[in-house]
């Protein structure tokens, strides 16, 4: 057998077979795609992906591939968590469908320390560009790890760089205060050798101040910058805390444009959220913003303008996070053709493709041949630095976008490299095996093939004499398995690619007001997949809704009202002949804006469990509906089962219950019927504001422990939710006596705040779990089939899929509940209102739809615009939701002339007539 096969490798014939004898889809490079498209670091993860998914797209289905070769790319989720990514790595490291990996990017610091060892091992390649061990540059010690592009040391040596160029040279830095603000992690210390060493060498002063993770709160660290008067600043943050670094910043009088940032702190989603506070700051930039490269043109062309794109929102077509991702992805892309250079158009393994990396060069010219000239600086990576680059533009933030200052600054190689040989060796001695191979230059063979033209070392002689002979019998081992996968590969047929539905006018349209980016974006982002695996559910399995199918497209608001009435605007009128029966707009913010546009053009807007509640009187707000449970309800059903577990309604008498509220319309929301309720059963009602975001809840709390209430309702959202719990932990009120409203309930909301949230109690609609009947069908349909929009399926029946699920039920509930009126076909806006003012979901509607236990019963009329009003309560036991309630039910009749006063008042401010609803 042996033989047959080498004689068929020789003769070159049918087995390894060039590009021009395979096809695109009969061999493909397998690429696995670590992301964290959930968790804190979702809002730039998410243009992360796009970015490099684009580009690996234009590359297959533009370029035909890389020589011929596909590549075949895969997302696994890790949240930014070096445990999840060491998980993912293990499972991906034996390759795919045949082909092996030849690289392994780790996206995240953490990782990289984490799989080093991991890595070195089993031979693969640790790629992450602007981050990892900086030490690993030096190839001698580190052959299968890649800091690629611009080190932290480099990243150091360049801001002080750009400082000396500001101040009128490198002699002026003496006596000046330099301050790094930095996330005290591996990621943020990374810098401090580096600084130690150019303040020696410039003679300035260095000040590290630390910020512990998540940087919520930073007013200790901006107090002391406050004190100390530094010159500049140096921020090293990642995530919220560079937003919050840069707004504590401007409170406490230290200027935007003396702050530099550095690489991870430079992108939209690092300074959008700090507002006017961001004007002027500045950042490190290896890959600037931008849209006008020519990459950029090719991608618009050929991706965005073809629909093609992964992108969420074209706006941020060109945004600092999207550049990422496409610059990672061209990396990959240049080491892999290096590689089929050497040895043959076919997937390569790790060994090959760490010398692809350390062979790599990409110069001026191949820069304007692949159109990255000025967001890519030239690169060459040799078997001695893995770096290759070292530079970085700088731009400044102008309050819209960024805009580039300089051209490449490169950093102080020359200083910082015996540090980094010093590191390197340092951990050597940490690790006998790897130094050892250091100090006697036995990383011969892993840093340059047999061949290459250099001597191997006398003492070597016989090794690597042993070496070639092993190397020849591994290089025809492994053109043997390459010509058995390509027989595989040809005799297996190509998958067949999903496309989402062509919307046209026998289809009904449901827009997706979705918030990707942002805040928001790590619950946003299992909202939408639950939404979409409901609708591809319903058009592939069930066949449409009476046969006619849903096409949907997202829009992203950012959870802004400017951004939603955009959405709004662009979808109002449908897609392609495919009306728009309601519009969820996704958020309080973009609900108050649009009531009375959404009136004019007669569109209902549909606000599940959020929004204005008075607009449950239809009489005054026939197109708006906050279904399924108001604020108002909310606070009663939490009044109603504090009650319960006091032991009924006339033990609240005395009681302290308090509100901690987002100072928003959505969390003042509650302020009227808890002040009702309160007069109602003799409970002491105490209300606390937290402002936007609410990453700092200290004096909250403070007065929460001073008023000494019986039971907390926390009312707040997204990253205030987890500070408020370690918080009140941290002020010892218990958990277990916290009760929060339906968007402080989710898994993004008690995960980050760790042990504190353990008993921690919330309210929702749409309760957590996986083990109701729609699931089983989705995971049967849909998740087990490939087809989930859900980037990890350990997300399947979270709080927030399960609200995406609830909202598309509605979405073709209404269409269902209009087509037995006007007939199966595609549904207006008037006929959707009809349809939701009789919308009625009883026992049996629920069992067909698998929903039971999920959705409560609703019926509503054109008197009543929220048909529900009640809840489930669950518990986090610091694993999971378990639920500890039935459904508990608002005192609505308490409630209604309350609602109906504040209808009434807005009728008589606004000048509306209160329609008629006879017995509609």
């Amino acid at each position: 057998m042996k033989k047959l096969i080498i004689a068929a490798l020789l003769a070159g014939g049918a087995f390894v077979a060039s590009p021009a004898t395979l096809n695109a889809a009969d061999v493909s490079q397998y690429i696995p795609l670590p992301t964290y498209r959930v968790g804190a670091y979702a809002s730039s993860g998410e243009l992360w992906w796009a970015g490099e998914r684009d580009y690996f797209r234009y590359i297959n289905e533009v370029e035909g591939g890389i020589d011929g070769i596909k590549l075949n790319y895969e997302e696994f989720e890790t949240e930014w968590s070096p445990d999840r990514t060491v998980e993912v790595y293990e499972r991906v490291k034996g390759g795919k469908d045949g082909s092996p990996i030849a690289f392994f990017f780790t996206h995240g610091t953490p990782a990289t320390y984490a799989l080093l060892e991991k890595a070195a091992a089993d031979k693969i390649p640790l790629i992450d560009p602007a981050g990892g061990r900086t030490e690993s540059i030096d190839g001698r010690v580190f052959p299968y790890a890649f800091p690629l592009l611009f080190s932290y040391y480099s990243q150091a040596s360049t801001g002080i760089n750009y400082i000396a160029s500001k101040v009128g040279g490198f002699d002026k830095l003496k006596g000046l205060k330099i301050a790094t603000v930095y996330h005290d992690s591996a990621y943020g210390r990374a810098t401090q050798p580096a600084v130690d060493l150019l303040a020696k060498k410039y003679g300035f002063e260095n000040i590290q101040i630390p910020v512990a993770d998540p940087g919520n709160e930073q007013s200790p660290q901006w107090r002391q910058v406050h004190e100390l008067k530094p010159d500049w600043v140096f921020l090293r943050t990642w995530g919220v805390s560079t937003v919050v670094g840069i707004k504590t910043a401007a409170r406490f009088g230290f200027p935007a444009d003396h702050i530099i940032g550095d690489v991870w702190a430079g992108s939209e989603s690092d300074v959008i959220p700090a507002g006017k506070a961001a004007i002027g700051y500045s950042a490190l930039a290896p890959y600037p913003a931008g849209a006008d490269f020519e990459i950029h043109q090719r991608l618009k062309k050929f991706i965005l303008d073809a629909g093609k794109s992964d992108l969420r929102d074209q706006k941020y077509f060109g945004a600092v996070n999207y550049n990422v991702g496409l610059v990672n992805a061209a990396l990959a892309v240049e080491a892999l053709r290096t590689g089929y250079k050497k040895f043959g158009a076919r997937p390569l393994n790790g060994e090959e493709g760490r010398w692809a990396f350390e062979h790599l060069t990409i110069d001026e010219n191949r820069l304007k041949e692949i159109g990255f000239v000025g967001l890519l600086q030239p690169i060459q990576i040799t078997p001695l630095d893995h770096e290759g680059g070292g530079a970085a533009r700088i731009q400044s933030w102008d309050g819209k976008k960024w805009v580039l200052q300089t051209d490449w600054i490169k950093a102080d190689h020359g200083a910082l490299r015996p540090l980094i040989e010093q590191q390197a060796a340092a951990q050597g001695t940490r690790h006998r095996t790897a130094y050892a191979r250091y100090r006697n230059q036995l990383i011969f063979h892993l840093i340059v093939p047999p061949g290459e033209g250099r001597r191997a070392p006398p003492c070597l002689k016989q090794e690597f004499t042993m070496h070639q002979k092993l190397a020849m019998h591994q290089k025809l081992l492994r053109a043997a398995l390459a010509a058995a996968t390509s027989l595989l590969l040809l005799a297996s047929a190509a998958k067949a690619v999903e496309t989402q539905p062509g919307p046209d006018s026998d289809k009904q349209f449901f827009p997706i007001a979705s918030y990707r980016v942002g805040p928001y974006a790590a619950s946003g982002a299992s909202i939408w997949a639950g939404q979409i695996d409901y609708y591809r559910y319903i058009n592939e399995v069930e066949g449409g809704i009476n046969g006619v199918k849903i096409a949907w497209q997202e829009c992203e608001t950012e959870w802004t009202a400017e951004k939603g009435i955009e959405c709004y605007e662009r979808f109002k009128h449908g897609l392609n002949g495919a009306p728009v029966a309601a519009y969820f707009p996704n958020g309080a913010p973009a609900a108050y804006a649009l009531s009375d546009r959404a009136a004019a053009d007669k569109i209902p807007l549909v606000t599940l469990a959020y929004g204005r509640t008075e607009a449950t009187d239809g009489r005054v707000f026939p197109y708006i509906f906050p279904v399924m449970v108001t604020f108002y309800s909310e606070a009663s059903a939490v009044v109603n089962y504090v009650a319960e577990r006091e032991g009924g309604f006339d033990k609240l008498k005395g009681k302290k219950i308090a509100t901690v509220y987002h100072d928003s319309a959505y969390g003042r929301e509650t302020l009227d019927p808890l002040a009702l309720l309160a007069k109602k059963y003799g409970f002491e009602n105490i209300q606390i504001p937290v402002a936007d975001p609410g990453s700092e809840q200290s004096s909250q709390w403070r007065q929460v422990r001073e008023a000494k209430p019986d039971w907390v309702f926390l009312r707040t959202w997204g990253v205030s939710t987890p500070v408020a719990i370690k918080t009140a932990v941290r002020f010892g009120f218990p958990a277990d006596h916290i009760i929060g409203d339906v968007w402080a309930s989710s898994e993004e909301d008690v995960i980050p705040a760790g042990e504190a949230a353990k008993g921690y109690l919330a309210l929702t609609p749409y309760p957590a779990g996986a083990d109701f009947k729609i699931h089983e069908r989705l995971k049967k349909d849909i998740i087990d089939a490939g087809k989930s929009d859900l980037r990890d399926t350990k997300a399947f029946g979270s709080v927030y899929y399960n609200s995406g699920l609830v909202g598309a039920l509605l979405s073709a509930e209404i269409v269902r509940q209009a087509q037995a009126k006007f007939g199966n076909r595609p549904i207006t806006g008037e006929e959707g209102q009809w349809a939701l003012e009789h919308l009625k979901l009883d026992d049996a509607a629920l069992e067909r739809a698998g929903f039971r236990g999920l959705v409560q019963n609703l019926q509503l009329t054109p008197a009543d615009h929220e048909g529900g009003g009640a809840v489930r309560v669950q518990q986090w036991n610091g694993s999971k939701w378990s639920l500890v309630s039935d459904w508990v039910q608002a005192d609505r009749t308490t409630l209604r002339p309350l609602i109906d006063a504040k209808s009434e008042a807005y009728a008589k401010e606004h000048g509306i007539t209160p329609r008629d609803i006879g017995s509609n």
